[in-house]
């Protein structure tokens, strides 16, 4: 039994990893996402993921008002009551009890994705759980999940030597008892699971039994195993109780268990864990009955969970807000498939294919993006949405826009491009740094009001871009030759607050990035 297969068979499925009270599994620290730091440790930007367990129904998420005849037509004893719906322009609206959400969006820090899901759409939970986790066709078998394979390629050594001096914090964590199957790699678990950070932390050692034979590679990875969960849990209960939860928008706790969940998050994220990557989950979306109470469709199960949803996202990005961090945090919602346009006779909707995406956080594209479906005339029970968006282009497109991940990494890691949607605000550079150029001459740099810029190559214009170190383009000018054919023309940068920044130049059909410090 080899370390893949041994993981595969249930090996870090909490084994004795119960410490502290605390259910562990095995995970990789930080890596190459440190780029985007640039030497500020309040600048790591973290992307947290919501698992809608079950399959929401996206047509009583985001309702299309254009279509609202043809439903009351084909799912009329579970569409929402016309007069109740949130409005969000003439043609869609949403759920009523999501007016948390709507009051995000009014902020600029909620936008939706419309009719999300995939080609030839499987109708098992687990089976099509399994697609959109591991970022697969439905006609192929893939055991590695997308944040998996993305950490796997900035961390190929992963788990020998972890943690270090260098990486002593998880680079991915799952609240709960299971570790996301987003964050499998091919040899190795690249998150960790726990539960909450406010039980104390039991620093038993792990045995180092030596056993020979066919065993002992695998008690050693065991060993190891326990060995690192043990060292990551320390640092979580430590960076955890740095911070508390500041916004009364959270709900008792026990009352709403993602609201829970996510002010784990926020606890983590304010007390200088770097941990970039978080997934929780909230089940109970698999309504083939009892999606809405008979006598008034805006309420039941479905409703319930929509407003668990609105209320933990809410109180999370106001958390966020007084800790003075939201700026470094993107959200997004997924789920395995979407529910059949026509209802059922028990007041609920069975499997079908799309559902929309939500993204949140101040840095997001607040816009819907995608047109209503078309619920055509004549339909029965058989017929499903076709998607207009893939999921693997939206997790692609979070990948580029907020990570900044090149575009031939994006196709290596789906196994394919695919067409790409606009995640965040103003333009995001998808690639900082080239290591195959060589950088800009800069002079003087630090500065203070002018930079003298020279490229590798020499060219009668050349195009400059100021980029923050999140990404996100600040301005663009052209630069001409000075007259001794030397120098470009100086850049003026007083506009610039103090801090870093990446200069990429365009010239001569070639693009060279460089850093410099305004002071």
């Amino acid at each position: 039994m080899n370390r893949r297969s041994f993981i595969k068979k249930g090996s870090v499925i909490s084994l004795p990893l119960l410490l502290g009270g605390q259910s562990i599994g095995v995970l990789s620290p930080t890596s190459k996402l440190m780029a985007l730091r640039a030497n500020a440790e309040n600048e790591d930007r973290v992307l947290v993921l919501i698992q809608l367990n079950g399959g929401n129904d996206g047509l009583n998420t985001l309702i299309p008002l254009d279509q609202y005849d043809r439903l009351m037509d084909v799912r009329p004893n579970v569409v929402v009551e016309e007069s109740r719906i949130l409005k969000l322009n003439d043609n869609l609206g949403m759920h009523p009890v999501m007016e948390p959400i709507l009051n995000l969006m009014n902020e600029g820090k909620v936008g939706f994705i419309q009719e999300v899901g995939y080609p030839s759409p499987n109708l098992s939970h687990f089976r099509s759980t399994d697609i959109v986790t591991s970022a697969s066709s439905s006609d192929e078998i893939v055991s590695t999940g997308w944040l998996g394979r993305y950490l796997e390629h900035d961390f190929p050594a992963y788990p020998e030597g972890f943690p270090n001096e260098q990486n002593p914090d998880p680079l991915a964590i799952t609240i709960g008892s299971v570790i996301s199957h987003t964050c499998q790699g091919t040899s190795s678990t690249m998150g960790v699971a726990i539960r909450n950070i406010d039980t104390s932390f039991s620093g038993n050692e792990t045995g180092s039994a030596q056993v020979e034979g066919t065993y002992g590679a695998e008690l050693q990875f065991v060993q190891q195993a326990q060995f690192q969960t043990q060292a990551y849990l320390q640092t979580i209960n430590e960076k955890g109780n740095n911070a508390d939860n500041l916004s009364p928008l959270f709900p008792e706790p026990g009352v709403n268990d993602l609201a829970d969940q996510l002010g784990v998050v926020s606890r983590l994220i304010a007390g200088g864990l770097k941990t970039q990557i978080y997934v929780v989950c909230i089940g109970g979306f698999d309504n083939h009955a009892n999606q809405v109470l008979p006598e008034d469709t805006s309420s039941g199960d479905h409703a319930e969970l929509l407003a668990q949803l609105s209320e933990a996202v809410a109180a999370f990005q106001d958390d966020l807000a007084r800790h003075g961090i939201e700026d470094r945090v993107l959200g997004m919602t997924f789920t395995e498939f979407g529910r059949r346009v026509t209802s059922n006779a028990s007041f609920g909707t069975d499997h079908g294919s799309t559902s929309p995406i939500m993204i949140f956080g101040s840095q997001v594209n607040s816009e819907i993006q995608g047109s209503n479906p078309v619920i055509p005339e004549g339909i029965d029970n058989r017929f499903l949405l076709e998607p207009q968006y893939d999921f693997r282009a939206v997790y692609g497109s979070v990948l580029r826009d907020w990570f900044c991940v090149e575009e031939t990494l994006i196709d290596d890691l789906f196994f394919s491009d695919f067409p790409q949607v606009q995640i965040t605000v103003g333009n995001i550079v998808t690639s900082l740094e080239s290591e195959e150029t060589p950088e800009l001459n800069l002079y003087p740099n630090p500065t203070t009001e002018y930079l003298f810029v020279t490229p590798p190559v020499l060219c009668t214009e050349a195009y400059a871009e100021v980029i923050s170190p999140e990404g996100q383009r600040l301005f663009s000018t052209a630069l001409k030759q000075s007259a001794d054919g030397s120098f470009l023309e100086p850049l003026n940068v007083k506009s610039l607050s103090a801090g870093s920044y990446i200069l990429k130049v365009s010239a001569c059909g070639k693009q060279f990035t460089s850093r410099f410090i305004r002071q």
